[in-house]
């Protein structure tokens, strides 16, 4: 609950310091259950290196600035990558190590008793002196054991790809390694190719080929982690940094899975989803504000934007500037609250507005709208005076400015772009009166 209530209120300024204190909490909470619920070992050792990754962490954060912050949270998602190989090579060897150990006793490891189901465990005086992961494991039936080296495998290459991803996206945004979109001869088929060569690696494994083959897709998975987010430019980088931490939540799911530990694989699933699908409308929504209609962010533009945000509006095709140059505003209804349609035509009616230089433009699919007139928008300078003013939106002129349609099915968007507003519409955009969307008809 302390995550899910963390991740929502970092969709606004206001929210985001309680939010980081719900995280704070609920971190805290799960490494106190970590250390002392079942499975528990090596306290003094667990203690020392939260202690020193806490000082590490306060270094950094303490030096970061704010416009810095997609640089940490980049270079945090390496870590989390980093971790979940680690992870699964240590349930790789402790697989063998405990195969290893059953052979000695003459017993097989997975291997079903008479019941058909329970596992052939070890004598109680060896059982007991192995440590809580490895007495996780010789629990286990051939059944559960494949399962375990499925979700090792898929942990380890997430985590391999989210690594060398995270650390290219972090030299991006620091300026650290060059912006610009560099990629190798055949790129596409070095992908593929990378791609299809992990999945022959991870089929040799489970069938027994033996932990080179996971070297080996540990390294095909560095090297298209490297060359993905190599192809793709600076100026793209805060989709790729919400793209990485759905891959560092999968990472940290997979991680659960192999530990065992419900509370990663829920907040680790959680963080994947949200990231994957989610976060960019979510997030990005959550810092709307609305009025008649009509929606505009705060942020967009803004330093202050948090990374799915401008995620939001990297994915729209939206190049915003600042809000001192400019507020935008988008509305996907008409005043009776009707998706606005290309097939339909409307009256657009406004009064003055609090900016020197205003414009209206007609989208769909995030694209300027084609239509016969090559006339995409209309502006402040086609009327005698804006104080009252009245456009038409529609596939033919009409005796009013005209907004051109191309008479086509399917939803639309129109934009309101106000440029170099005055002080008291960039305190508050939702002060003024916006455009009333009115349908006339529809084809």
């Amino acid at each position: 609950v302390l995550f899910i209530l963390s991740l929502g209120g970092l969709s606004g300024q206001e929210s985001a310091k309680r939010a980081v204190w719900y995280g704070i909490a609920g971190m805290a909470i799960a490494v106190l259950a970590t250390l002392i619920g079942p499975g528990q070992g090596l306290g003094i050792v667990s203690v020392i290196l939260i202690a020193m990754g806490a000082a590490v962490g306060y270094q950094l954060a303490t030096k970061v600035q704010m416009t810095q912050m997609p640089e940490l949270v980049a270079i945090m998602h390496s870590l989390v990558g980093l971790a979940a190989v680690f992870v699964g090579f240590n349930a790789d060897i402790m697989i063998n190590n405990m195969s290893t150990l059953f052979e000695q006793n003459l017993l097989e490891l997975g291997a079903v008793a008479a019941d058909g189901y329970s596992a052939i465990g070890l004598p109680k005086e060896i059982y007991d002196g192995l440590s809580s992961f490895g007495q996780l494991i010789a629990k286990k039936t051939i059944v559960e054991i494949n399962i375990l080296k499925v979700e090792l495998v898929l942990g380890i290459w997430i985590g391999a790809v989210t690594f060398t991803g995270s650390v290219i996206a972090y030299g991006k945004l620091a300026g650290r390694v060059d912006s610009a979109a560099t990629k190798l001869p055949g790129s596409h088929m070095l992908n593929v190719g990378a791609a299809a060569l992990s999945v022959l690696f991870a089929i040799m494994y489970l069938g027994g080929s033996g932990s080179w083959t996971l070297v080996l897709l540990t390294l095909l998975a560095l090297f298209i982690g490297y060359h993905l987010i190599m192809g793709i430019g600076g100026a793209d980088m805060p989709v790729v940094v919400s793209m990485l931490n759905s891959y560092s939540g999968w990472a940290a799911a997979a991680i659960g899975f192999s530990l065992g530990n419900d509370l990663l694989i829920v907040v680790g699933a959680l963080v994947g989803v949200l990231s994957a699908f989610g976060a960019p409308y979510l997030f990005s929504f959550g810092a709307l504000a609305q009025k008649d209609g009509w929606a505009t962010a705060r942020a967009i533009g803004d330093e202050s934007a948090n990374p799915y945000l401008r995620a939001w509006a990297a994915r729209h095709g939206i190049w915003a500037l600042p809000r001192r140059e400019a507020i935008y505003f988008s509305a996907e209804v008409d005043a009776d609250g009707q998706l606005l349609q290309g097939n339909c035509s409307y009256r657009i009616d406004g009064g003055s507005l609090p900016t020197r230089w205003w414009s209206v433009a007609a989208y769909r699919n995030d694209l300027w709208m084609d239509n016969s007139a090559d006339k995409y928008s209309i502006n402040s300078q086609e009327f005698q005076s804006d104080d009252i003013w009245s456009a038409s939106f529609g596939v033919a002129p009409s005796d009013a400015v005209w907004l051109p349609s191309d008479g086509k099915r399917g939803e639309v968007v129109f934009v309101l772009r106000l440029y170099d507003p005055d002080e008291t519409l960039i305190a508050d955009p939702l002060a003024i009166t916006l455009p009333t969307i009115t349908r006339e008809g529809c084809s």
